[in-house]
């Protein structure tokens, strides 16, 4: 069974974007924070596509990784925060409307009080 955990609402680091309420869920998107503490570096944040995002008609650019959705808002409220397909952390980003981004959802579980993020699907 997936734990049920607090998932903060954040706001952007840079542009103090207002955002919604903390919520608690099982399957979330991570956070700008959350990426900056569990992926050291550019190459720890690169997600390759699989066969099924391919059959989806998914945009995997040369490299084969993909740009990712954050759940922290972007510069202003129909933006939001990604990693790109080269690892690199955006804090403006693009509207969800006109993106080739993908959605990396994660599991929770609570360990104590710390929060550890689990690859889920």
């Amino acid at each position: 069974m997936i734990p049920t955990v607090l998932v903060r609402a954040e706001k952007n680091p840079t542009y103090n974007t207002p955002t919604g309420n903390d919520t608690k869920d099982q399957v979330f998107l991570l956070s700008y924070s959350e990426v900056e503490k569990y992926f050291s570096d550019r190459d720890a944040r690169k997600v390759t596509g699989t066969e099924y995002c391919s059959s989806k008609c998914t945009y995997i650019p040369d490299n084969g990784c993909l740009r990712w959705w954050l759940r922290t808002p972007g510069e202003n409220y129909y933006r939001f925060c990604e990693v790109d397909s080269e690892g690199i952390l955006g804090e403006s980003g693009p509207t969800p409307i006109v993106t080739n981004s993908e959605s990396v959802p994660r599991c929770g579980s609570v360990l104590g009080s710390e929060r550890l993020v689990e690859n889920a699907i």
